[in-house]
């Protein structure tokens, strides 16, 4: 609705499976939630480990022309979960990000 226009940034967990194998009917895998997003001007920008085990991501897609950030759905002990410098990677521990995934086309998506 309008008030997407007003969304830079949008950090989601997904599953990385076939929709046929996603724990939720209905849930669409990283190939899907890119083509949704990219008609609404959202590109993919990382995609951390979340749940290895159940191959749960979280991605970040930020709108064409705005500023990506830095953001962490892991726990992080006294630090800011959202950083703004671009510049430099932030020093959270437990972050693992993915440079290849199973279920996109634009497999190579690692900062």
């Amino acid at each position: 609705g309008p008030h997407l226009q007003r969304v830079q940034n949008i950090f989601l967990e997904i599953q990385d499976l076939p929709e046929k194998e996603a724990m939720y009917e209905g849930a669409l895998d990283v190939a899907s939630m890119d083509q949704r997003l990219r008609v609404r001007n959202f590109h993919r920008q990382y995609c951390e480990i979340n749940s290895p085990e159940l191959h749960e991501i979280n991605c970040l897609y930020t709108r064409q022309g705005s500023s990506p950030l830095w953001v962490t759905g892991r726990p992080q002990k006294k630090k800011r979960l959202v950083q703004l410098d671009l510049q430099k990677k932030p020093g959270w521990k437990g972050v693992e990000y993915l440079g290849k995934l199973r279920t996109s086309e634009d497999r190579d998506r690692a900062p």
